[in-house]
This record gives C-alpha cells, structure tokens and sequence, in this order.
C-alpha cells in the first residue's frame, strides 16, 4: 500500500482536506513537488511506524526520531520508484538513525551551593564546576550579537552542572531531565541524611525550565486612592547556600546511596524493587524543591507509597507496619544515632498519624496543618526506607513480594518482643510493690 503507483496526489491538481492529526505525514516533497498522500497511505504509514515501534527497541533516539526518519526513508524510496523490502526500510532506518547519535555536552546552570576550591563535585556521569573566565576561548566565538547573548547568560550564575549524553539531540533534550533529577535527588537524600535541616532550608536546584532563581523579591503596594503612598518592600530568601567541602565529599562516596544508587539509576532492566528505589529518588527530588509545606509532605508520602502498600489492601496499616518496621531495623543497625526508648508503636502509631495527615491533604484539601518538623521527620524516614531497600536488592531480593514477607516477619517479631518487654516491666514492678 505504502509503494502503490497511485500513492501520491500532486497538490496543483488535487486539493483535498486533510485532518490536523495527519498534517505530519500527509504532505511530503518528492523531486522537488509537494504532494499529498492518499488516505490509505497515510494510515499504512501510521501503521508501519507502530509496527516497528512496538518491535524494535531503539537506543538513544526518540520516537519523534524514529518517526522523521522513517518518513524520509520512505519519500527515498518512493522518488525513486523503488518498492523496498522491510528489511531495506529497517537497515537504513538504523544507519540513518546511528548517523543522529553524538556525545552531547550540555551545561545547566545550577542555584543553592557553594564549591570549595580544589573540591571535585560529581554524581555519576554529572559534574558542577564554578563559572570559568577562560571557558568560551575554545570555542573561537566571533564577535557580535550571539557572542554577547550567550556571554551574558553564561555569566548570569556561578555554578553549572556539565553532563555528555551520548544520543540525538531530542534524545538527550528529554534524558537530561531524568537523569539529572534522580541523581540530584541522591545527593539531597545524603546532605537530609546529615541534617535534616537542609531538607527544608536549603533549595539546590538545576534550572532545567523557567524557574525563578535566588533574587531579592518586591512587593509593591499603595492605598486606595492615594496615588502618592505608593512604596516597595524587598525581602531576601529564606534559603540557605549549602556550602560543598572536601569532607563532605569524602563521606558521600562512602555511603551507600553514591555507592550503588546512580548504577542503579543507570541500570536498563531494573527489577521491582530498583523501579521503586528510582521512582522514590524521582519523588524526593519534587518534594525537596517543592516551597509550599503540604505539598512537600505529600509528595515525600509518595516515596513512601513505592514499596508499602503494594496490593493496594489496607494502605493504612501496610505503611504504617512497613514504616514502623524499618525504623526500629535503623534503630538497631545505627544505635548511637537513633532517638532513645521509641518503641515500635510509637513508630506505627506516627506512621499512622502522618498518613491521615496526607489523606487531609488529598481529601480535604487542607494545607496549613503541616509543620516544619512534621516535613523533616518524614524526610528522615524516607532516607532509612531507601537505606533498607538498597539493602535488600544487594541481598539479591527482586520483588516487593519479597520485601513485604520479611516486613511481616519482622514486625510480628517486633510485637512479640515488645509484649514481652512489657509484660517483665509489669512483673517487676509488681514485685517493688
């Protein structure tokens, strides 16, 4: 259908309307003429287009890729009256494709730290250095307009975050964004871990859209009618600058979360529980950057809601279990660290209060019942959850499934032990009597 005699109308002589959805592939230029498809051809096209979407995995491209390729194969083809094989279509789409793919340099300016100097910042493939005088002279750029713009814009912050992609450039246009999200997110989950004060009065950012950046803010305001009261108030920020030191380095590649999170990230074929380790950083990374309180608050529950409540039974009590459980584990695991005498109720019981503070959120659509403290205690217990979950993949567990055996065990073991404690503090209270 695609390579049929008549599949092509000259546009002089065949005036046909043609709907908005099919404009991309409706109207091509074949030696030099525009021409419009006919309707089966177009629908063939869409259809090939599927097909090879759905059957091939191709890397570093995007489907828009794949799609403004194929068509340009296609109108090869038919200008020269050739009916090619799939197999023709398909070599040339992947030579043609592979001739797309570069190693992409692309700079992000970045907002909220400071580098010491001679301190080497770097998660995985990213890398932020400080705004360099000397940066452009390699590129030779002539004097005049573009010059100047780019110029100014690269002196407009101090620090960038460099990252090479390999791939095609809308490729890497729509994995810049993950990417340095969720390795972003690594390096929150660590410097909350150290105090969970950054997690709430610090904001470092990557500007990958049009965001506002650290500038002062001003309010204009004058009474009613009384042109002359006119006035400006300007107020500073209330974020802090996160400064970056060589010993704060040091302890960040000692950890697990700089150890195994950005293979893990980086990882094609993730099992369950590394999809939901990544699903949680992506959902840390919104909430830290996230200003208002009760929307933070949620979307840190969101990180929790990756591993707990799987079956979607009883949500309530499965992340209050699975909370609970994991916290006492820290709590063993880290006992110079972990606050005195907090019971396993205790941890079920705020658990439990937390999740009615979301659901107040979701349902009622309160927002000024979440305080400070409330956000940076959440933020905590979601760095132990992602502490225990890395765990759990490096001892080889796959699934949530599996996950959720072992939370159960272990928190029958927790009561048990609890009720025990209970019952010989009774007894020997009974006996002082």
């Amino acid at each position: 259908m695609l390579f049929c005699k008549d599949i092509t109308k000259n546009i002089e002589k065949d005036f046909r309307k043609i709907a908005p959805r099919d404009h991309i592939i409706s109207e091509i230029t074949m030696n030099g003429s525009q021409c419009y498809l006919t309707e089966r051809a177009r629908a063939s096209f869409r259809d090939l287009f599927e097909i090879i979407i759905n059957s091939i995995e191709f890397q570093n491209v995007t489907n828009n890729d794949v799609f403004r390729e194929l068509r340009r194969i296609y109108v090869e083809f038919l200008s020269k009256n050739t009916k090619p094989t799939i197999e023709e279509i398909i070599e040339k789409l992947h030579v043609t494709l592979n001739s797309l793919k570069k190693n992409l340099n692309l700079l992000i300016p970045t907002e909220g730290i400071t580098i010491e100097q001679g301190c080497k910042f770097q998660i995985g493939e990213i890398t932020l250095e400080e705004r360099k005088e000397d940066f452009f002279e390699k590129f030779n750029l002539v004097d005049g307009v573009f010059k100047d713009l780019i110029l100014k814009r690269y002196e407009s912050h101090n620090y960038w975050s460099k990252i090479t992609i390999y791939g095609s450039e809308k490729y890497a246009e729509e994995y810049v964004t993950s990417y340095t999200q969720h390795h972003l997110s690594i390096f929150l989950i660590y410097i909350t871990a150290c105090s969970s004060k950054y997690f709430t009065c610090s904001r470092i950012r990557l500007l990958l859209n049009n965001m506002d950046g650290y500038k002062t803010l001003t309010q204009l305001s004058w009474e009613e009618g009384v042109p002359s009261s006119l006035s400006y108030k300007s107020s500073l920020g209330t974020f802090s600058i996160v400064n970056i030191d060589e010993i704060m380095m040091i302890g960040f590649k000692k950890t697990s979360f700089h150890i195994s999170l950005p293979k893990m990230v980086d990882k094609k074929n993730k099992n369950e529980i590394e999809s939901a380790i990544c699903r949680c950083l992506y959902w840390f990374g919104e909430a830290y950057k996230e200003p208002v309180l009760g929307m933070k608050f949620l979307k840190l529950w969101s990180c929790i809601e990756c591993f707990f409540s799987i079956d979607h039974e009883e949500v309530t009590t499965a992340n209050a279990v699975g909370i609970a459980t994991v916290l006492k584990t820290i709590d063993r695991i880290f006992p110079h660290t972990s606050p005195k005498n907090i019971k396993y109720s205790d941890y079920k019981k705020t658990a439990k209060k937390f999740y009615k503070l979301r659901s107040e959120i979701t349902h009622s659509a309160m927002y000024d019942h979440i305080q400070v403290s409330d956000v940076e205690e959440l933020s905590v217990w979601v760095i132990s959850v992602v502490y225990i979950m890395i765990y759990f993949v490096e001892e080889k567990l796959y699934e949530l499934s599996e996950v959720k055996k072992i939370i159960q065990k272990n928190a029958a073991e927790l009561v048990a032990k609890e009720a025990s404690y209970d019952e010989t503090k009774l007894f020997n209270s009974n006996l002082k009597m």
